[in-house]
Order: structure tokens, then sequence, then C-alpha cells
């Protein structure tokens, strides 16, 4: 959504659970991480969220810059974005992103 906000459909019901604001932008990338069961959305805004089950995030990461995309690399337990004529690989603890261990 270009207003930043995501909603959370419970799909059984069909009707939004969660009503999720913090982004300033598109939403770019958005996927659900299974193995810490945390949502992971980022925008053009420059932020990389990380939702558990409550409507607050989990945690954020500021950048300066856009972020166009993002994946989940479970071989290596990372999160890898893609920025502006750049990458940025975050290793993970637990349910935790570090600072990125890779810029490129």
């Amino acid at each position: 959504c270009e207003d930043g906000s995501i909603k959370v459909w419970e799909a059984e019901a069909g009707k939004a659970v969660q009503h999720l604001l913090r982004h300033h932008g598109w939403i770019t990338c958005l996927y659900y991480w299974h193995e810490a069961k945390l949502l992971v959305s980022t925008s053009n805004d420059g932020l990389l969220i990380t939702w558990g089950s409550g409507s607050e995030p989990h945690q954020v990461i500021s950048g300066s810059n856009p972020i166009y995309c993002a994946s989940w690399n479970s071989k290596r337990e990372q999160i890898v974005i893609g920025l502006n004529k750049a990458v940025k690989v975050f290793g993970v603890t637990g349910t935790t992103l570090s600072t990125p261990v890779l810029c490129v």
C-alpha cells in the first residue's frame, strides 16, 4: 500500500485481524518468517520491520535509502535486502536481526 499500512487477514473468517502502521511509504516486500513466527516488511521509506503477534513492531532497522526487495536465506539464517546500487545481509540470532554482516 502506498500509505504504508499493512492489513493481516484471517483467511478462513475473511476478516482483517490486524492493521500494522509504521511505514511512511510504499511497502516493497512482505513475507512471513515461519521459523521465528514474525512478519517481515520493507518499504521505500528505508525501514525493515519485523512484526510479532501484536500490532507493535518487534524490531525496526532504519536506513537512509529505499529498500526494494528482501529475502530469507534459510541455509545461513540471514535476511538479504536490496537497496539502490547495494545489497545488505543481516545475520539472525533467534528472532533478532544483527547489524549488517555484509554490505556490497
